[in-house]
């Protein structure tokens, strides 16, 4: 985890018809609090998160914190 880049992430409160919503996201997303990890996710469309992800973007202060998710892999 110590050299990972990205998170892949399940986004616990957040559901599809189709299921879970599972993301790929930048370390720079990622933000530990109270001894677990949170992930800023932005509102946008999704053509323009993946070139962010891929960009890693820096956390803009408007995008929401998630608090109840669970990582599922450090790459």
């Amino acid at each position: 985890m110590e050299n990972a880049k990205f998170a892949v992430v399940d986004f616990v409160d957040e559901k599809t018809e189709d299921g879970y919503v599972v993301e790929l996201v930048p370390m720079t997303w990622m933000s530990f609090h109270q001894g677990r990890w949170g992930c800023y996710y932005p509102r946008a469309a999704s053509d323009t998160i993946r070139k962010w992800v891929e960009d890693e973007k820096p956390v803009n202060e408007k995008w929401k914190l998630h608090l109840n998710i669970e990582v599922l892999a450090w790459a």
